[in-house]
């Protein structure tokens, strides 16, 4: 007593009482798990084997915590010493057991190692919540797993930066009206649950009117073109790389100009131009010069 309130405290504590509330600290929990082969393994069916009990293991704690993994690390040990690590990148976060596998298959069925694998192990680097997927009736029941695939292994091939869509862009220019962001499968739009909106009405460029269509590709700064045009001011071939292309049909003027309240305005005539042994391409005639400008082509 004589000691006050901190005193008090510290008997307590000696004593083995303490009504502090606790606070605990959350560990952030590894998803990862290992097996160890009966033998060194110098074939890939055992490491199948082992393969598929892991992610099935995974993907039951992946599912039961509603998460979805988005990366996934293989490390493959060594006998005697030694190991390979090969990274998985999913198209679209998923805790489905066959599907991670059949990526699995696709990485690690032709890696040529140095020694014969002793251990399996599966690390989940990254996951996010699993929002679930609403499965179509009737034939295809798995949906777009097959695409998922397809995309999951390009990502994982190329790089994650290979794989990309478009999106919108508050740009007055029009050929930096759309920029690269990860790519993602669609959304069903199938399905009893589904609240998708139907499509709205397409937009398609007509011969008579102005080529509104954009092109998949974009030079990074447009080509001037070494132009022949008639009279009329009608383009009518172009040099390439040395080369020259006729102009088999050609569409537009889509008359643009803008950003006057920049240091870069523009005042350009947009044509979508066919190009013999090239193919369609998005050219502008430059107002300030007059000259023609490959600016993007259409795939």
């Amino acid at each position: 007593a004589r000691g006050g309130a901190p005193a008090a405290r510290a008997h307590a504590r000696c004593r083995g009482v303490d009504d502090t509330p606790f606070d605990p600290e959350p560990l952030e929990e590894a998803l990862e798990d290992r097996v160890v082969l009966d033998a060194p393994a110098d074939t890939f069916e055992p490491v199948q084997f082992a393969l598929k009990t892991l992610l099935d293991r995974l993907s039951a704690r992946l599912s039961g915590r509603q998460r979805a993994a988005v990366r996934l690390t293989f490390v493959l040990r060594l006998d005697p010493t030694g190991e390979a690590q090969v990274p998985l990148l999913l198209a679209r976060p998923t805790a489905r057991a066959k599907l991670l596998l059949e990526l699995a298959r696709h990485r690690l069925g032709e890696l040529r190692l140095e020694a014969p694998v002793a251990e399996v192990a599966v690390r989940v680097d990254a996951h996010d919540v699993d929002l679930g997927q609403q499965l179509a009736l009737g034939d295809e029941p798995e949906g777009d797993a097959a695409l998922e695939g397809v995309l999951s292994r390009l990502a994982t091939t190329l790089g994650e930066e290979a794989l990309f869509s478009a999106s919108l862009e508050a740009a007055h220019r029009p050929e930096a009206a759309h920029g690269a962001r990860a790519f993602h499968p669609p959304e069903a739009r199938r399905g009893l649950l589904s609240t998708a909106e139907p499509e709205g009405p397409v937009t398609v460029w007509r011969e008579a009117g102005a080529a509104r269509e954009r092109p998949s590709r974009l030079l990074e700064r447009p080509a001037r073109l070494d132009a022949e045009v008639a009279a009329s001011g009608a383009l009518l071939a172009a040099r390439l790389a040395g080369k020259r292309h006729r102009v088999t049909a050609m569409a537009g003027p889509e008359r643009l100009g803008g950003e006057w309240w920049t240091d870069t305005p523009y005042q350009r005539d947009y044509y979508r131009v066919h190009f013999e042994g090239l193919g369609p391409a998005w050219v502008f005639r430059d107002g300030r010069d007059g000259g023609f400008y490959l600016q993007g082509l259409f795939d």
